[in-house]
């Protein structure tokens, strides 16, 4: 008896857990996609505690055994897509389920291998259920509307193919902010806003880097920077001297990166253009062919830019900026 109201206890402890970082996210925050969030997570954690529940009573199912496995993997998944900061409450619940779990027996290695397929099903579901509520909303634009505006970059990478263009529209900031603002924003009150997911992805590709020698020196010095186009005008425009940490110029709304590996040259530029409430930031991604693996290279790693890093990283940059101006109220001028 005491087990089995053990068995009852744990999955409510684990889902209460589990939605308690989607609560603390819809109060700190002002996003509308925070009741989404919430919503996303309240599916995903109450199916899999309803699979629990059932598992623990008809424990005569063979099948029901997955089901903890299944709820603890949900967890993880959530966790993965969730900020860093929400993380501990994910692991919590995560715990709790896989107490759960363990409950139910393990079964040898038979089991154990059905059990973990079971974990990678359960992160795959959650995380696609969760991602069209927080980095889906992030999406590449069409070409035209980022070519149309008026920038130093349209000169300098012609001739360059332009991979990919982003946008994040950033609300309120009042008259005349600059990416000096912007950068201000990003790199004060650090509260562990990236996504595991990001930083972990961040981490898998320098490490890969490291190991095959992507970014030798001998590779980025003998590659042509773009740098060397500037001309004087431009270089005393530039609120950061041209150079440091990969940055060609950053003029007021418009800065322009370089990064160069033994595989691809690639410039991203930012550009910071006035809208209606606030701010449209244009992300343009270009990738200059320097050897017979660029294509292969930019088509293996899209998935995962697409998928994880860009969307990630524009999640971040709206948070932070809300966080640091708030929008103003509506029918007031920008």
């Amino acid at each position: 008896m005491r087990a089995r109201l053990l068995r009852n206890t744990f999955p409510a402890i684990g889902a209460g857990a589990g939605l308690l970082p989607s609560a603390l996210h819809l109060v700190s925050e002002s996003s509308a996609a925070a009741p989404l969030l919430l919503v996303g997570s309240i599916a995903v954690v109450s199916v899999a505690t309803a699979g629990v529940m059932i598992g623990c009573r008809q424990s005569r199912w063979k099948a029901a055994k997955w089901v903890p496995w299944l709820g603890c993997g949900g967890l993880i998944g959530a966790g993965l897509i969730g900020p860093l900061r929400i993380a501990p409450y994910i692991l919590v619940a995560t715990f709790v389920f896989a107490a759960v779990a363990a409950m139910s027996g393990v079964g040898g290695i038979r089991g154990m291998l059905t059990r973990a397929g079971a974990v990678l099903t359960g992160v795959i579901v959650s995380f696609a259920c969760l991602w069209p509520f927080t980095l889906g909303r992030h999406r590449p634009i069409a070409h035209e509307s980022y070519l149309s505006t008026e920038l130093r970059s349209h000169t300098l990478l012609a001739g360059i193919p332009l991979h990919d263009v982003w946008i994040a529209h950033l609300s309120g900031g009042g008259q005349g902010r600059t990416l000096r603002d912007l950068n201000t924003a990003m790199a004060d009150g650090v509260t562990g806003d990236e996504t595991v997911v990001l930083m972990a992805t961040l981490a898998m590709y320098e490490l890969v880097a490291r190991v095959l020698g992507l970014a030798r020196e001998e590779c980025v010095n003998t590659a042509s920077s773009i740098a060397q186009r500037l001309t004087e005008t431009d270089r005393q425009r530039s609120i950061y001297p041209p150079g440091e940490h990969g940055v060609v110029y950053c003029f007021e709304r418009e800065a322009l990166l370089e990064i160069r590996t033994c595989v691809a040259h690639a410039f991203y530029v930012f550009a910071l253009e006035p809208e209606e409430g606030g701010y449209s930031l244009y992300w343009g991604a270009y990738a200059n062919r320097v050897s017979p693996l660029t294509p292969y290279y930019m088509r293996l790693i899209d998935p995962v830019r697409r998928l994880v890093v860009y969307p990630s990283v524009l999640q971040l940059i709206e948070h932070r900026w809300r966080a640091t101006w708030r929008a103003p109220p509506r029918g007031s001028a920008l």
